[in-house]
């Protein structure tokens, strides 16, 4: 089993991480991990643009989202 080290995190226009969903290392493979809208302390943020920020050993992905309330 191959096992790789991933990092995915919600980030705020400032470039600010929100919230970790995963910061660990997990089997190769599919995966699914949602955000609830929350930060890491547990409170909700405001509606606006975020970016998910996906790192696989070396290799590293940005996607734009949007959260509506």
């Amino acid at each position: 089993v191959q096992m790789i080290l991933f990092l995915v995190a919600m980030v705020n226009l400032l470039g600010q991480t929100v919230r970790t969903l995963i910061d660990g290392h997990r089997e190769a493979g599919i995966h699914n991990e949602a955000w609830d809208g929350r930060d890491d302390r547990g409170n909700a943020v405001s509606s606006g643009i975020y970016f998910s920020r996906l790192v696989q050993n070396d290799r590293s992905n940005v996607r734009k989202m949007v959260l509506l309330k």
